[in-house]
């Protein structure tokens, strides 16, 4: 068996060049353990209770690190279809308690909810934005983000 140092390559994860030229990132052992503990030191709280939904590629550096620090939790990991029009099925199937992604897929998801809302009768859409309203006041004010149910 090898002798595997800090220093040691873990993998190549390859960039997909929307900001220049593709290239391959070495990430050694030192660097990828770095990136999981910062998950943990960043006050990410996972235990083996938690199911993630597997979707962004193996070679984006952001799923490698979360699978990692979920592994070490003990975490649940389920992959997703394929097929991204299916995303809510899936995670409806898998009954996520979590679910890191990049900024396209959430802004992805704020366009089509706010799309839907505003296709809402006036008293629907008045609920509706009194109870955003009313949910980002306590996180902003209280830190909450938890519901009655």
């Amino acid at each position: 068996m090898p002798n595997v140092t800090l220093e040691t390559m873990y993998l190549i994860l390859y960039t997909s060049g929307t900001t220049g030229i593709p290239k391959g990132a070495l990430i050694t052992q030192n660097g990828m353990a770095s990136a999981v503990a910062s998950l943990h030191y960043a006050q990410i709280d996972l235990n083996e209770t938690d199911i993630h939904l597997s979707w962004l590629p193996l070679a984006h550096i952001f799923e490698r690190e979360f699978e990692g620090m979920l592994f070490c939790m003990k975490g649940c990991i389920g992959s997703y279809s394929g097929d991204i029009k299916n995303m809510k099925d899936d995670i409806a199937n898998l009954r996520l308690t979590v679910l890191p992604s990049v900024p396209r897929i959430f802004n992805r998801i704020y366009e089509t909810i706010k799309q839907k809302v505003g296709q809402l009768g006036f008293l629907k859409k008045m609920l509706f934005d009194y109870a955003y309203k009313t949910k980002l006041n306590d996180l902003h004010k209280k830190g909450k983000y938890t519901n009655c149910l």
